[in-house]
């Protein structure tokens, strides 16, 4: 495979990994959707369309926390504790987005959807309140 195919492969992983990740469906989801629509995820129009139906009125940092909320992957209570400690929708949902050390270098969001554990996100919380960085 050359180096461009690979490339580009790696563009619409990232892409559709985004994508999950501001409207919480799971890639083989994001797969089907686009397949339907007959392109891939960087020429797909109706997959955009549909995406921003999807979050209209909301900014997507907003509507990923709410996604995740709605779909029982987290509390309110723990979305709040979130814009807490980074100050921002925008910044916790970057947050929860990137890997993090003391949850094995799995990113947040996917720990919450894998393990379910609230409380250990919540311990890492501490932590970066208090200082001592995750």
């Amino acid at each position: 495979m050359s180096l461009s195919k690979i490339s580009s492969a790696s563009e619409e992983l990232r892409k559709l990994e985004e994508l999950q990740a501001s409207v919480n469906l799971q890639i083989e989801e994001v797969r089907q959707l686009i397949s339907q629509r007959g392109g891939s995820a960087s020429s797909s129009k109706g997959l955009g369309q549909w995406h921003a139906e999807k979050t209209e009125g909301r900014e997507a940092p907003e509507a990923f926390l709410e996604d995740l909320q709605g779909s029982g992957i987290i509390s309110q209570g723990t979305i709040q504790r979130l814009r807490e400690t980074f100050g921002s929708a925008r910044s916790a949902a970057s947050w929860l987005r990137q890997e993090c050390g003391d949850l094995s270098n799995v990113r947040p969001v996917d720990f919450l959807r894998g393990e379910g554990d609230e409380a250990e996100v919540l311990r890492v919380l501490d932590c970066i309140d208090h200082g001592a960085f995750a």
